[in-house]
């Protein structure tokens, strides 16, 4: 009857692991997303950089607010 408990526990702490991991794995992506857009950002000029720049920061603001 315990191996029976402790099993389903490792089971449930492992599949746990597995979602953290992948929720990490997503943050750093975003992450890595949000650095490529701030430099493309830098690149841009004039009124289609200023429309650009508000499309980028809405972006990454909405991947922030994914993680609250």
């Amino acid at each position: 009857m315990a191996y029976m408990i402790w099993g389903g526990f490792i089971i449930v702490v492992t599949g746990l692991l597995i979602l953290l991991r992948e929720k990490i794995r997503t943050a750093q992506k975003q992450e890595q997303q949000i650095r490529e857009l701030k430099q493309e950002l830098k690149s841009f000029q004039g009124m289609d950089a200023e429309q650009r720049k508000r499309e980028i920061r809405e972006m990454a603001n909405q991947q922030k607010n994914c993680f609250k």
